[in-house]
């Protein structure tokens, strides 16, 4: 009965735009600096291949071109001298989208936010950084660093850059009705919006608890 009263609470939000604000909200972090970060840290995720992963390589090129003097911190747990290693794919994937291998360091210790936070702060710690990870996980990230002794961190999220209810188009060129869109997309979006920022939740609590945040 419990578990059913879970699911109807959360098909009832999913028909509502607080999912989205409950990850939105995750994904903020307060401005620490004005001028050109000195690194950029990407956070591995979901591990490579992923949609994940790809994304954070992607926001990783933009922010790259965007502050050219900045170095480029990967930061994932892998066997440097496997060449399909985790940390391999990554900076393969960075080369193709054009960040040069000659600006690019790795952290390769740390199973979590906390110990890769810790290794980082302690070669890093004065430095100006732009975090780039999943946009739920942006507040957990942020906090995790500047408790570590990297002060200077603000949080950069991959978002998706999602279609319009105007751009999904029917055969016959009309556009979707809009409820059948709430079915087909917003309700099921939503519902992982939901179990995302859930998971987060309880991430930030037993950061919290430890005393890691």
């Amino acid at each position: 009965m419990l578990l059913g009263l879970m699911l109807l609470i959360m098909l009832a939000l999913s028909f509502t735009s607080l999912p989205y604000y409950a990850v939105h909200n995750l994904s903020l972090s307060e401005k620490v600096f004005d001028t050109e970060p000195d690194l950029i840290v990407v956070l591995g995720g979901d591990g490579m291949p992923s949609a994940d992963a790809l994304m954070r390589c992607y926001f990783v090129s933009i922010a790259a071109e965007t502050y050219p003097n900045a170095e480029v911190l990967v930061a994932i747990p892998s066997d440097p001298d496997d060449s399909v290693s985790q940390l391999s794919m990554f900076l393969d994937e960075l080369l193709l989208r054009g960040v040069s291998l000659d600006r690019t360091t790795s952290e390769q210790g740390g199973g979590n936010t906390h110990e890769q936070a810790t290794a980082i702060s302690e070669e890093y710690g004065e430095k100006r950084i732009l975090l780039i990870t999943a946009p739920e996980h942006v507040f957990r990230s942020v906090a995790t660093f500047r408790h570590a002794g990297c002060l200077s961190t603000q949080g950069l999220a991959t978002y998706e850059q999602s279609l319009s209810e105007s751009d999904l188009l029917v055969s016959n060129s009309d556009y979707l009705d809009v409820s059948n869109v709430q079915m087909r997309y917003n309700l099921w979006s939503y519902l992982i919006y939901e179990i995302r920022a859930a998971r987060e939740y309880a991430a930030i609590t037993y950061y919290w608890l430890r005393g890691w945040i």
